[in-house]
């Protein structure tokens, strides 16, 4: 019987992993030309060669707890795949818990995006990105088992921001402070009033950063991998720009020098989605969405990301008299809708800072 692993539960069962990879190729032989994988944060991906000159990735989780997150994003992979069949994205071809068996992506990853790079080679791999983008956040949500994500905006935003404070209420977050997110909570009107009639659900990667986009020689682009962070919710929640140029504070590049912000990249990207709507004849809603995502994606990225939660509070979050009076509201309002929360030793940690002011 097929196993992934060893008995120990720890190394991985190669010979029972090319087993079910020929299996599911047709009874096709094939081998590992190299017995030592390629490690990732959280996987180990073996390069596996087909008699007939295919190539697969095995791609091993090494926690197990991540498995149900693992298939959902199989799924959803699977289900962008069978809409949007060129896009570049893996297709997967069976999994076997904690193995995804898929196609291999050739090339190298991006790793390094910077104003050194000629401007034509920037703007081709632009219009192969505004491609890939147009294709995922224009693919409708999967009907699969994922929790139904509120929407609107605002309420996607209200939800997130009281998963974060509840965490410190309860004392169980490891960085950021209830304080800090009471005011942060007062603002979501701001981030999300223009944006709240945009209800559509779309599909995010979750990390679109340098190293999860493979391209070849040329800089064009040849798959986006690593698709752990993959999430639903409403479109404006989902349209941002990728990561390497969204100059977002907290967040940097590699070889990036001061003062080098991508705007004239930035501003390419939307052009050519726009004009592929145009084309297409398609509304201009992702174009749109993405056009004033900078702000958004700050202080939505500020909700869990300590780094550029940092920088939001520093800017943001100041401890004024007003913001403390603001903080005040928005634990009343959160306990309306939470009175359980009462019992959580930060409530009462605020309202003694509070008496303080």
């Amino acid at each position: 019987m097929f196993g992934p692993l060893d008995p120990t539960g720890k190394m991985p069962n190669l010979p029972g992993l090319l087993a079910e990879a020929s299996r599911l190729h047709s009874g096709m032989k094939c081998r590992l030309p190299n017995d030592s994988p390629f490690k990732g944060g959280t996987h180990d991906v073996f390069k596996l060669e087909f008699a007939d000159s295919t190539q697969w990735a095995l791609r091993i989780c090494r926690d197990a707890h991540d498995w149900p997150a693992e298939l959902r994003a199989v799924k959803t992979l699977q289900h962008i795949k069978r809409h949007h069949p060129r896009i570049l994205v893996p297709t997967v071809h069976g999994t076997k818990h904690p193995v995804w068996f898929m196609d291999w992506i050739e090339g190298a990853p991006l790793s390094r995006w910077d104003l050194q790079i000629p401007i034509r080679a920037r703007q081709g791999f632009l219009e192969d990105l505004a491609e890939f983008l147009l294709l995922l956040w224009s693919t409708p949500a999967p009907a699969l088992p994922y929790p139904t994500p509120v929407v609107p905006y605002s309420k996607w935003l209200t939800h997130t921001v009281d998963r974060q404070l509840n965490r410190t209420l309860r004392g169980e977050s490891r960085w950021g402070d209830a304080m800090e997110y009471l005011i942060m909570r007062s603002m979501i009107p701001y981030y999300s009033v223009a944006v709240d009639e945009y209800n559509t659900i779309g599909i995010a990667h979750g990390d679109l950063n340098t190293h999860n986009i493979m391209v070849d020689r040329d800089l064009r682009l040849s798959g986006v991998i690593d698709w752990d962070w993959l999430y639903l919710g409403p479109l404006p929640s989902v349209i941002h720009h990728p990561w390497f140029m969204a100059d977002i504070p907290g967040w940097k590049n590699d070889w990036v020098q001061e003062g080098q912000n991508f705007e004239q990249d930035r501003e390419y990207l939307e052009g050519v989605i726009r004009n592929k709507e145009k084309e297409r004849k398609l509304d201009s809603s992702i174009s749109t969405l993405l056009h004033g995502s900078k702000d958004r994606m700050f202080f939505q990225a500020a909700i869990s990301m300590p780094g550029i939660h940092e920088q939001f509070v520093e800017t943001h979050c100041a401890r004024t008299d007003a913001n403390m009076a603001i903080a005040n509201q928005q634990l009343q309002a959160v306990l309306t809708v939470h009175p359980e929360w009462e019992k959580h030793a930060g409530v009462q940690r605020i309202r003694a800072m509070m008496k303080e002011v």
